[in-house]
């Protein structure tokens, strides 16, 4: 990817690549704290957001009691600073920010040592506070970015691989995090059987319905789109994804015949 704006070259996708891996904070694989031209003054990530309250329809019907609490879209602002060589330079350094600020729901990313936390993201206020005597810095850019999910997640998943089982699988899945996550569920089918597929979490059951399987057809339980599909096309199931939460797990995975299998999670953060 390569940017050119008033005939200058701003950036070239390799170098681009290799600062996004390295960055502290970046925001759609864009490095917003180079240590050169863009640095990091403060973050407010840590923070906890506004959390919704589900409470009984009546005051005294349970004694002003609580039933449940929501997590909403979670506000992170960050705040920079920026310096160029020259107001020209500065001028177009602000553009590219703008411009890569501008994708929506895109990887929000913030390093703390060794550790990247994920959120999917959207930049819904970008302020240069910028005066006359700016000419080629900027002491206190404010970026308010929303985040869709409202807990961070790891970078990567964890991943369990099941290797030709046949019929019931049962295990534990030791959850250590404190927000709660979902799994994905693939599985290849090895052997042809009219059969109906299904699992359970926390002994909640999620299942689709009788049909007939082939060697090689994959089945996917898809936490994220909410969607059950078999060789891509989405098929019906009953019951309702439920997630993994702190501690212990039990997991089991019904087929007659012999299948593979890999579940997938991501670590989720508070």
């Amino acid at each position: 990817m390569t940017t050119i704006i008033n005939g200058r070259l701003l950036w070239k996708w390799e170098n681009a690549q290799i600062m996004a891996w390295n960055a502290t904070f970046s925001f759609n694989w864009y490095n917003l704290a180079n240590w050169i031209t863009t640095r990091v003054i403060s973050c407010n990530s840590d923070d906890l957001w506004k959390i919704d309250f589900e409470t009984f329809n009546y005051a005294m019907q349970d004694w002003w009691w609580v039933l449940w609490r929501y997590f909403r879209t979670h506000t992170i602002n960050i705040w920079i600073s920026i310096s160029e060589e020259t107001h020209e330079k500065l001028l177009a350094l602000m553009d590219e920010i703008k411009y890569q600020c501008s994708a929506l729901q895109a990887p929000l990313r913030i390093k703390s040592w060794d550790v990247v936390r994920e959120w999917i993201a959207t930049c819904t206020s970008l302020k240069f506070n910028r005066v006359s005597y700016n000419v080629n810095r900027l002491w206190n850019v404010q970026l308010t970015f929303q985040a869709t999910n409202p807990h961070s997640h790891s970078l990567k998943p964890l991943s369990l691989n099941i290797t030709s089982q046949t019929w019931l699988y049962k295990y534990s899945i030791w959850y250590l995090w404190r927000a709660t996550s979902y799994f994905t569920l693939s599985l290849a089918i090895e052997t042809n059987w009219t059969y109906s597929i299904y699992y359970k979490i926390n002994w909640f059951k999620v299942q689709i319905a009788s049909r007939t399987y082939h060697a090689w057809d994959i089945v996917k339980f898809d936490w994220t789109t909410k969607k059950a599909t078999v060789n891509w096309t989405e098929v019906e199931y009953v019951w309702s994804f439920r997630p993994m939460n702190y501690w212990d797990n039990p997991i089991e995975i019904y087929y007659w015949w012999t299948y593979t299998a890999t579940l997938s999670y991501y670590e989720n953060y508070l």
